[in-house]
């Protein structure tokens, strides 16, 4: 039994200790042994002459059960045996010792294939099945299996094996043989077989008959119709160093070879995927990696000249176009492109931490900056304020406030700038004396315990009000333009103003609000606005 530990000793402890379950149920994928590992056990059952549990293969009941002609042991193949009757005449026979030995095995391969009917002809046997009966059910869909039969069974799964097993085994068949064969075709083969025992014999005898004692790496490729591995590592390289030139080149060897690029993605996938397992974990490789040591020794070098986040990125963009290259009619057209677009994809770069001393100096640095700027600004208002005495400047909130921005972006102060204004320095003293006297006056009312006076606010004119005013406006204008003082040109502009078309009564009159013009003002106030205009 190859790579099935988990089972071999289930079977084994049972024999040991003679707890023999009477329905056995072995399941799992195509070519893991399951037939096989039932004859053995048959054989192991029936074997008289047996050693350490292992039958001794010389006997007569292990020579009839090899050959499939004994009597005890019968194999029934569940797909062309699924009907009720060939259960029914399962049934008959099951009551009958054996002819010798204590066991009567029956091996039933495929029993998924069993009809419904059958199944259920075929409870009540297992569930009480004579002392001497072992059924040793095989199958690869124990899914549709009833749950009534299934609860009858003691079920041992297989697994696929792995390709360094199948590795080793073969290795042991080719030495049996005679048969000189490269390690990297070893390899070839284990991985083409896909965890099946099976498949990989059956890929040995092709290529023996093919090649016949001596097996290359070449060869496998040629009789498999595989692409070639060296050229698989050049196009990987290619892609992970970024040469164009080298890429364009291997993919036309390959179309010359007539490989199908569906293949070599599935290859390019796998390697990669070998080259960034080597670069996480390089000493577990053996285990992780199933390739030979001049493979491994490759794709750690070529693994040195790439980033993590770029294998990461490649492994990506590849499985992305192999489902991309299903949608394409030209594939080797398709093939071209995305490897092109492979081998000049961008480079991620790793960003380093910034350390924590780095972090502190910045800080540091800035809080340097910030006592730097409120020092300048506090110099800044000190020297205003000595000018503003002498040079006769307006001291206000707004021009020292425009002093500091202009500041901040350090503009060259010079004389005559913004800050100096039209007014005269006997008028600018005034203004600051007269300012100073009523700050003091405010200041010395605080003193006393009086609290600062609140400016009035102007109270809100009633519309009667607005109107009265409005009306005297009117006539205080039109007086104004009977006098002789009054120009023509002023008289002119009287015409054009919107109130000289409006009589008194018409200016007075309140205008309509209705109901869907609410929220618009009175034509009253949109007179006055235009007055003022």
């Amino acid at each position: 039994m190859i790579g099935q530990e988990a089972v071999r000793k289930t079977l084994t402890n049972s024999l040991i200790q003679k707890r023999v379950h009477p329905v056995l149920l072995f399941t799992g994928p195509r070519g893991t042994g399951k037939t096989s590992t039932a004859r053995i056990f048959a054989k192991t059952l029936r074997c008289q002459n047996k050693k350490d549990l292992i039958p001794c293969e010389k006997c007569e009941d292990c020579q009839t059960i090899q050959s499939g002609s004994s009597l005890d042991v019968m194999e029934i193949d569940g797909a062309s045996n699924n009907g009720v009757d060939a259960v029914r005449d399962l049934r008959d026979t099951v009551n009958y010792l054996p002819s010798a030995g204590f066991y009567k095995i029956y091996i039933i391969d495929e029993v998924h294939m069993l009809s419904t009917s059958a199944f259920n002809a075929l409870l009540k046997t297992l569930e009480e099945p004579p002392d001497h009966v072992v059924f040793i059910m095989a199958t690869t869909a124990a899914n549709k299996i009833p749950q009534t039969v299934l609860s009858r069974c003691q079920r041992l799964d297989f697994h696929l094996i792995s390709p360094r097993s199948l590795k080793e085994q073969l290795e042991k068949i080719c030495q049996g043989e005679n048969i000189s064969i490269e390690e990297e075709a070893l390899w070839l083969i284990a991985k083409q077989a896909r965890g099946s025992l099976r498949a990989g014999l059956s890929l040995l005898d092709q290529l023996i008959n093919f090649c016949g004692d001596a097996i290359t790496q070449d060869q496998i490729a040629d009789v498999l119709g595989l692409t070639d591995p060296f050229l698989v590592f050049d196009i990987l390289k290619a892609i992970v160093q970024g040469s164009e030139k080298y890429m364009l080149e291997n993919i036309h060897a390959f179309a010359i070879k007539g490989g199908e690029p569906e293949i070599l993605f599935q290859h390019l996938i796998e390697n990669l995927r070998d080259l960034l397992i080597l670069k996480v974990n390089p000493d577990n490789s053996p285990v992780l990696v199933h390739a030979s040591e001049t493979e491994i020794d490759s794709l750690k070098k070529l693994g040195k000249t790439a980033s993590y986040e770029d294998l990461h990125l490649m492994f990506d963009m590849l499985l992305k176009a192999e489902r991309d290259l299903a949608f394409c009619h030209d594939k080797h057209i398709a093939l071209e492109m995305l490897l092109l677009r492979l081998s000049q994809a961008p480079r991620v770069e790793f960003i380093a931490p910034l350390n924590v001393s780095q972090v502190q100096s910045s800080k540091s640095e800035d809080e340097s900056e910030t006592e730097k700027s409120s020092l300048t600004d506090s110099t800044i208002q000190k020297s205003f304020s000595e000018q503003s005495t002498t040079s006769g400047i307006i001291k206000d909130k707004r021009e020292i406030t425009s002093l500091q921005k202009t500041s901040s972006l350090d503009y060259p102060a010079s004389e005559g700038s913004v800050f100096k204004t039209d007014i005269s320095e006997e008028q600018n003293a005034e203004t600051f004396d007269s300012s100073q006297t009523s700050w003091n006056k405010e200041k010395a009312h605080h003193k006393e315990g009086h609290a600062p006076q609140e400016k009035k606010k102007p109270q809100a004119l009633s519309f009667d009000q607005q109107e009265e005013r409005s009306k005297q406006k009117v006539k205080d204008r039109s007086e104004k333009s009977k006098s002789p003082d009054f120009s023509e040109k002023q008289k002119d502009s009287l015409k054009t103003s919107p109130l000289s078309n409006r009589g008194e009564d018409e200016i007075s009159k309140p205008s309509s609000v209705n109901n869907e013009t609410s929220n618009i003002p009175n034509k009253k106030w949109f007179t006055f606005i235009d007055f003022i205009r």
